[in-house]
């Protein structure tokens, strides 16, 4: 029994000795430059900065409204139009009298894919000129897009495009002229 017992012992001994070697020969720090251990690390690195959340810009918000904007009303629903209204034209019109103006019924985006924002241009701290890119998609799948330029207003701590209501209106009703 005592030979069983060193027998035992010398082979858990080896296999400690040669876990502790692994080990050691595989944590060398001496590594030349472009191994795969440094390829591992930048990948982890760059992975793990990719899951941090960057910074909303200004760029980011804007193009973001005006998107959800447009795929609801590719989807039939205008509302997201008179959300980015000026809020007079909340307390002058109703929903359906919206849905009647020249510009609001005849609206379809049907064929643009979405509006990309290259540029935005401040004015001031409540008005901006954006350089947008529209892309489209025809009916035969051909893709097309072009350069505009539109105006974009922070109103209510939020930005709008408006499509029927303007500054000026909105001017008024706040000074009660309207």
């Amino acid at each position: 029994m005592n030979t069983m017992k060193r027998i035992f012992n010398c082979h858990v001994i080896v296999i400690l000795m040669i876990v502790l070697a692994m080990l050691i020969g595989c944590s060398s720090k001496e590594e030349s430059p472009g191994t795969v251990a440094e390829a591992d690390e930048s990948t982890a690195t760059s992975e793990v900065q990719a899951a941090r959340p960057q910074p909303v810009t200004m760029k980011d918000t804007i193009e973001y409204n005006l998107n959800l904007a447009l795929n609801r009303l590719r989807l039939g629903d205008k509302s997201g139009l008179f959300e980015n209204e000026f809020e007079y034209m909340f307390g002058e019109e109703t929903f359906d009298d919206y849905l009647e103006y020249r510009h609001v019924k005849f609206a379809r985006a049907d064929t643009i894919k979405w509006v990309e924002v290259t540029e935005v241009i401040p004015y001031a701290h409540d008005s901006a000129e954006l350089k947008v890119i529209v892309h489209f998609e025809g009916p035969a799948g051909i893709e097309t897009e072009f350069e505009d330029n539109i105006k974009a207003h922070f109103h209510k701590g939020r930005w709008i495009k408006p499509t029927a209501s303007n500054l000026k209106g909105q001017l008024e009703w706040e000074a009660g002229e309207r």
